[in-house]
């Protein structure tokens, strides 16, 4: 496993060796990287530096097109997240998307304010929570980048769709059973 160590709320590179870009139906090789949560962003969709972003990017061979995040409580030691990532990146390489994400339906309590007043309720019933790992195009992710303007912390995922990229659900499980992917948002 290649590993370049970062400080928390960066990017690490996790990139495990035995992960064949030929065997899982990709054109181009993949890179990963463990979002590493601070104490001001813990969590799975932990927000990436944009700074530090750009820079992994930048310093990618051309031959790498496609990135994956995973949040960094998961360890590319673990088999059943190594089996996930494969299982993603081989959907991922079937469909025409520019990412492939894990998802969790919204449930906490979603309202709607007016300063500090609550002044409605939210319908989450088409609400979800992105999880790791999020596969994504580097070529999109890129060029969202560009977009970025003056904000310091960004979600790889919301960028791609803020520029119109194609974000599609996907629903495999951890323990190897098969994926149920569902559909593009």
């Amino acid at each position: 496993m290649v590993r370049s160590a970062s400080r928390p709320g960066m990017l690490e590179t996790v990139t495990p060796n035995d992960l064949e870009s030929s065997a899982l139906g990709l054109g181009s090789d993949v890179v990963a990287f463990r979002v590493n949560a601070s104490d001001d962003q813990p969590g799975p969709g932990t927000l990436v530096h944009v700074e530090t972003l750009a820079r992994k990017l930048a310093e990618l061979p051309a031959r790498v097109g496609v990135v994956v995040f995973i949040d960094g409580e998961e360890s590319l030691g673990d088999r059943a997240v190594l089996h996930q990532m494969k299982a993603m990146l081989t959907e991922y390489a079937k469909r025409k998307v520019h990412a492939l994400v894990r998802h969790v339906m919204a449930t906490e309590a979603v309202k709607q304010v007016d300063g500090d007043v609550v002044t409605t309720g939210v319908d989450r019933s088409s609400l979800v929570a992105v999880r790791s790992p999020e596969v994504i195009d580097r070529t999109v992710l890129e060029r969202a980048l560009v977009a970025v303007g003056d904000r310091m912390w960004v979600s790889p995922t919301a960028l791609v769709a803020a520029v119109g990229g194609v974000v599609a659900l996907f629903a495999g499980s951890l323990t190897g059973a098969d994926s149920d992917v569902v559909d593009d948002v």
